[in-house]
């Protein structure tokens, strides 16, 4: 179908890329780029022109022979090969960024799988040190807890930097702003005892609870039910990964605390105790949380 319609004279596609690479090009390192089922290039074209050296492939010869015309004609930094993408082997460590604008959708889903396990293997072989463990970690509208563990001296502050510098750069591109994001530095508590260790994880993972009963700071929750679901479907902790749901398993590091609470099951039930008996528990980390 398609190489029929590649070659009538025009573009199929049209010459405007798609939507949604338009969002996400900004947030993309410049380097080589994979255009992943082509066609006839318009997304192809739209990164030479945002300064990426592209690599073009499509099944279709018709179509990649009018992108390379368009690339030759304005010294786009373009390169077309045509390939079954299905058999596409992905070079070690070449690519910045991948695009796949519906190509994949025409794949069955065991063609697909086989792409995205040769991916998975390439880039599996990339090594990223770990400066610090992200042991647990709660997202707040206005603040985050983490719960870190420093492998090397001098480590925390590098992991921090990276955190907060990373974020307030892409929510400043987001939002089409400037300046600094945070109003100051962090805080950090050191934990020195094992009592403070075992409980701080669920402190941390009861933190959304400000947003629907608050009087839980003061020993007043009512009604531990009512809590216990709203943490069963708010994403934005590692509570969930703990309890065995695949939420971001690749933030957190959990093998550390699984080992003291046991496996997912206990955890549960844990946490559960402890919003039982909120106020006793409390008392056992009062001098190393931040919210008094």
């Amino acid at each position: 179908m398609w190489q029929k319609e590649y070659r009538k004279r025009g573009f199929y596609w049209g010459l405007k890329p798609d939507k949604g690479l338009k969002k996400a090009i900004k947030y993309a390192p410049k380097g080589v780029a994979l255009d992943i089922g082509a066609g006839e290039g318009r997304n192809s074209i739209f990164l030479a022109k945002n300064g990426f050296r592209v690599e073009a492939i499509d099944k279709h010869f018709d179509g990649l022979k009018k992108c390379k015309t368009i690339a030759e004609n304005y010294s786009f930094k373009i390169s077309v090969k045509t390939k079954d993408i299905t058999k596409f082997n992905f070079p070690h460590n070449k690519y910045s960024l991948i695009v796949s604008v519906a190509a994949i959708d025409f794949l069955k889903k065991s063609e697909i799988e086989k792409i995205y396990g040769r991916r998975k293997t390439i880039y599996s072989k990339r090594t990223k040190k770990i400066v610090s463990k992200n042991l647990a970690f709660c997202l707040m509208p206005n603040h985050y807890h983490l719960l870190l563990m420093p492998l090397s001296e001098n480590s925390l502050p590098r992991f921090m930097k990276k955190i907060n510098m990373g974020y307030a750069k892409y929510f400043n591109e987001k939002h089409h702003r400037t300046g600094t994001l945070f109003e100051g530095r962090y805080k950090l508590v050191p934990v020195n005892k094992n009592s403070h260790l075992v409980h701080l994880p669920y402190y941390i993972h009861l933190n959304p609870l400000d947003l629907i009963e608050p009087e839980w700071r003061k020993k007043e929750l009512k009604n531990y039910k009512k809590a216990i679901n709203f943490l069963k479907k708010y994403r934005w902790s590692s509570h969930l990964d703990y309890a065995g749901e695949k939420n971001f398993p690749s933030v957190t590091q959990r093998d550390f605390l699984l080992k003291i609470f046991g496996n997912s099951k206990k955890y549960q039930k844990e946490i559960e105790e402890w919003i039982k008996s909120i106020g006793f528990q409390k008392q056992e980390i009062q001098d190393v949380i931040l919210e008094k």
